[in-house]
């Protein structure tokens, strides 16, 4: 049985956005209440932006910034993938089937090869008397 593992990509949408500015407002407000004192205005302001964003290797793979271009790519790419995977469990089921097939012919041939079969015993019949 094939299971099929999909990866879904949401759209932004207004929530997403909503969502997204509020948590990074909180995030915001809790790093002033963490920056460093004896630090000038700019670097506790390019500290909090890096914190924000996140380091620079991990912006990339992150899901709510991929362009449209790049999810229908992906996606294309996980149906070729779905689409082997199907093959191959299909061609295993269809070789697995045609040894069985070939198992059950190689039996037949093998009972006919030995002889005809012995006729089943004859049954009696008693007749069943029927009470007055």
């Amino acid at each position: 049985m094939v299971v099929s593992r999909r990866r879904t990509f949401r759209a932004d949408t207004t929530t997403d956005t909503t969502q997204r500015s509020r948590a990074s407002a909180l995030a915001s407000a809790e790093l002033d209440t963490m920056a460093d004192s004896s630090a000038s205005a700019e670097d506790v302001e390019s500290r909090k932006q890096r914190l924000l964003n996140g380091p620079e290797e991990f912006r990339d793979s992150r899901s709510d910034r991929h362009d449209p271009a790049l999810i229908k790519k992906m996606a294309a790419e996980r149906r070729l993938v779905d689409a082997a995977e199907g093959l191959a469990a299909y061609r295993a089921r269809e070789a697995t089937a045609q040894a069985n097939l070939e198992r059950l012919r190689a039996e037949r041939v093998a009972r006919e090869a030995a002889g005809p079969a012995p006729a089943p015993a004859a049954k009696s019949r008693r007749k069943i008397r029927s009470r007055p």
